[in-house]
């Protein structure tokens, strides 16, 4: 009891006086490298990549690791398939941003495109 208020005296604060350390805020991923092949366009896929972006952050399970995602994506604009890389490291990021990007819809083309978007 007496070596905590010497304590508290000398430091001028209690150990709960902070409260709980909050988590750290998950940083977005920079900028991501995107490519385009089919019916749609990088100018039409890049700003619904963008406006995902931060969502995707929490997917990471850490800050360093890179994010990779194939989109298949039918004339209609819905994602038909979602895929990436399974690496040991990273099974549950790969298995939230597919979850994720199945759910993501474009503009509808006159045909199907393929998009590849890489996170480092």
């Amino acid at each position: 009891m007496w070596v905590f208020v010497a304590l508290f005296l000398v430091c001028g604060t209690s150990p709960t006086a902070a409260g709980p350390t909050a988590p750290a805020p998950t940083a977005p991923p920079a900028t991501p490298r995107i490519k385009v092949t089919g019916a749609l366009d990088r100018a039409t896929v890049e700003p619904r990549i963008l406006q995902h972006t931060e969502a995707l952050a929490s997917c990471r399970e850490r800050p360093e690791v890179a994010l990779d995602l194939e989109l298949e994506v039918g004339a209609d604009g819905r994602v038909t398939r979602a895929r990436s890389p399974k690496f040991p490291d990273r099974a549950k990021t790969a298995d939230c941003l597919t979850h994720r990007a199945r759910f993501w819809t474009f503009p509808a083309a006159k045909g199907a495109s393929r998009i590849t978007i890489q996170w480092r």
